[in-house]
């Protein structure tokens, strides 16, 4: 394994140094990496990640990302207990400790398979979402059932037989995880009821200082949970917490608008990843001549992510008059199990090999270094997705994608569109858009690589102020 380089922040800014290879995975993975002047006093912080259950995903991806941003600082990780122990190198401090998801809170499991159980299901959440109702209303009626009022939250959803609508786990985890001695809190995967408890009893014990808490919200909406983000921030506004001090933070920019929009607060940016890559995977840059141009599809095959559309796009590019098998090619990645999008795997396999053109395969999921290959290969980068989640959170690898200087093709109406108005992407707003844009960047890339590039040097220099990691690197004063 190789020496890796990259770029550090510490409190002067971003150091190159380098990574020594190292014979664990995941000890790579968190490797501490020494700034020139670590700072003297040094931050005690926690992140909160009760989705984490794996080593792979968003959830970790984010404590990676954080882990690396603030490194020489070891911060304190609290996963899911479900999580397989010892997956983390030993010297990380990790505790195993939630037994409650977000999922859980908001009732979103999956349902069961049975007609007659899927039903019961329904109706459950039904009821839990009108008892969650009920209680906050009782909660706003100031003057009303004093007796009611008085009492805990846990007491009061124990009256409203609420079990497990929010957090049983936070005693646990604030005792064993040192929460009131933290000086900052980060919860990358966060709900209302999450903030709102922790910042009670965090408040309601702290003999010192209580933490900072940074908490992201990947969403503009939590209808179904028991509170929503309009009580979260009257609430914090209405200094609840007591000295709390309460960072929001969104993925895109139009997170941010709505934000502000719908709740009048302005939170941060704390993109999915927050640390630059060295060196780059540099697009187009390998074309010379005639050597073809490859768009690729990374990623689980999920309807979400726009799976199902490669066919009639890859489709509607060799059926146009000006393709030329020459100029393109294509790297797509069938990582599916069952289900429509198993089904949409054999049609897009079927179809292809009668087709004159070139389609590169990679089967299952990818290893980091795999990934890395695969992500080097890649030219131009296909985004056809088509979820309403998209419309406010981000992708992982977009943000690769802006970071390494590629250029991409998204769908329309996404938040992915203030990243793509620099000249370094196109937005396509169907499927016959979509093998047309393939086309355009096919027959001139130059112009689209030199603005992914000149993008990609701006988001770095972004990335590199974030006020996450600044605000992490200080004490509590």
């Amino acid at each position: 394994m190789q020496p890796k380089h990259i770029l550090n922040q510490g409190p002067k800014g971003f150091v190159e140094t380098q990574m020594p290879a190292c014979a664990a995975t995941n000890s790579k993975r968190f490797e501490r990496m020494e700034p020139k002047d670590p700072p003297r006093e040094v931050p005690q912080i926690v992140i909160l990640e009760p989705n984490c259950s794996g080593l792979s995903g968003h959830y970790m991806r984010s404590i990676e990302e954080i882990t690396r941003a603030i490194a020489p600082i070891r911060p304190r990780i609290v996963v899911n207990a479900s999580m397989e122990r010892g997956l983390f190198p030993n010297e990380t401090r990790c505790h195993h400790l939630f037994g409650t998801t977000v999922a859980d809170v908001l009732g979103l499991g999956r349902p069961p398979l049975q007609r007659r159980k899927r039903l019961v299901w329904r109706l459950n959440r039904l009821l839990r979402s009108v008892l969650a109702k009920l209680h906050r209303s009782l909660e706003r009626s100031v003057g009303l059932f004093p007796a009611h009022l008085a009492m805990s939250a846990s007491e009061r959803l124990a009256r409203l037989q609420l079990v497990g609508r929010r957090w049983p786990d936070l005693d646990k985890v604030i005792d064993e995880a040192g929460l009131d001695h933290a000086d900052h809190v980060v919860i990358p995967t966060a709900d209302p009821d999450l903030v709102l408890e922790l910042m009670e009893r965090l408040a309601a014990r702290s003999t010192r200082r209580v933490p900072s808490i940074h908490a992201r919200f990947l969403t503009t909406k939590y209808s179904r949970g028991y509170a929503s983000l309009s009580y979260l921030f009257k609430r914090v506004g209405k200094n609840v917490a007591c000295s709390t001090k309460f960072f929001p933070y969104v993925e895109t920019p139009r997170m941010q608008r709505a934000f502000n929009s719908s709740y009048g607060v302005k939170p941060d940016l704390f993109p999915h990843l927050l640390n630059i890559p060295t060196p780059p995977f540099l697009g187009c840059h390998r074309r010379v001549g005639n050597k073809q141009l490859t768009f690729g599809f990374l990623g689980n095959a999920r309807t979400e992510k726009g799976f199902n559309r490669l066919w009639p796009i890859i489709r509607g590019v060799v059926c146009d008059p000006s393709f030329d098998r020459r100029k393109l090619g294509f790297l797509i990645q069938v990582n599916a199990s069952a289900g429509k999008t198993k089904a949409a795997v054999d049609e897009l396999l079927e179809a292809t090999s009668h087709l004159d053109i070139s389609i590169k395969f990679h089967h299952g999921p990818a290893t980091s270094s795999e990934y890395d290959e695969l992500f080097r290969c890649i030219d131009c980068l296909l985004l056809p997705y088509d979820s309403d989640r998209y419309r406010w959170s981000s992708s992982g690898i977009l943000i690769e994608a802006l970071l390494h200087g590629k250029p991409f093709i998204c769908s329309a109406g996404l938040s992915f569109s203030d990243y793509a108005r620099a000249g370094n992407a196109l937005e396509a707003e169907d499927d016959a858009a979509f093998a047309c844009a393939i086309l355009r960047i096919a027959d001139d890339p130059a112009a689209f690589l030199e603005a992914a590039q000149r993008n990609a040097r701006a988001y770095g220099a972004e990335l590199r102020g974030n006020v996450l990691v600044q605000r992490l690197l200080q004490p509590t004063t």
